[in-house]
C-alpha cells in the first residue's frame, strides 16, 4: 500500500498499476515456491475455483484503495474494468509461465502482459 500511497495520484491509472508490477513483484515473489504452487492450483478445480474467489475480493479492495487514492468515487466503472484487465493479465502470464516451466521470469512476463493492455 505505501508504493501506491506514493505514486501521484494524478497519474494515469494503467501506469500506477504497472509500477505495481515491475517494481513490487520482483520482491514479493518467490518464483519457485509461486511455480509449484500455480501448477497445483491450476490442476485441482477446486483450488482454482478458491483462487478466483479470493482474487474477486482482492480486485474489490484493489478497487477501493485506488478510487480513495484517485479521488474517484468507488464504482468508477473505468477503475473497475482497469483493475479486472490487470488482474487478468496477470493471471494469463502466470498461466504462461507455469505453462512454460518458468523459463522466462514471471515478472517480465507481467510487465508484458500490462503493456499489452495499454496498447489496446
Amino acid at each position: 500500500m505505501a508504493h501506491l500511497l506514493a505514486r501521484p495520484a494524478s497519474e494515469p491509472l494503467l501506469k500506477t498499476l504497472r509500477s505495481l508490477v515491475t517494481d513490487l513483484m520482483p520482491v514479493a515473489v518467490d518464483e519457485s515456491l509461486v511455480l509449484r504452487r500455480s501448477r497445483l492450483i491450476m490442476k485441482t478445480p477446486a483450488l482454482s475455483s478458491r483462487f478466483r474467489q479470493r482474487q474477486e475480493t482482492t480486485v474489490q479492495q484493489f478497487v477501493q484503495l485506488l478510487a480513495m487514492h484517485g479521488g474517484v468515487p468507488s464504482n468508477d466503472i473505468e477503475l473497475e474494468v482497469v483493475v479486472r484487465a490487470l488482474f487478468e493479465a496477470i493471471y494469463v502470464a502466470v498461466h504462461r509461465w507455469q505453462a512454460s516451466n518458468g523459463a522466462r521470469s514471471v515478472t517480465e512476463l507481467a510487465a508484458e502482459a500490462v503493456t499489452a493492455l495499454g496498447k489496446m
